[in-house]
């Protein structure tokens, strides 16, 4: 959900690994870069999990990151063939 609630989501780290990540903040978006702060918990049903306590987005650092970030501004109309554009 957009609002500020408990979020659950699976990001990729450094290591080309998978984690599950979960605390109160917005959603990130699929194909975001985004910094979490926080220290992994040992979930009794969900096993290993990563709880976040900040999650700060990244500004692009190349030429693709840069295209998914302006797409995922949520400005209507301007989608992937504006992107392609600027």
């Amino acid at each position: 959900n957009t609002q500020r609630t408990y979020c659950v989501f699976v990001l990729k780290d450094y290591n080309e690994e998978y984690i599950t990540c979960t605390g109160k903040f917005e959603s990130p978006k699929e194909g975001e870069d985004i910094e979490v702060r926080g220290r992994y918990v040992e979930h009794e049903k969900y096993g290993r999990q990563f709880d976040a306590t900040s999650v700060e987005k990244l500004k692009p650092d190349n030429m693709g990151a840069a295209k998914t970030y302006l797409m995922n501004l949520g400005i209507k109309g301007f989608g992937e063939k504006s992107v392609e554009k600027v």
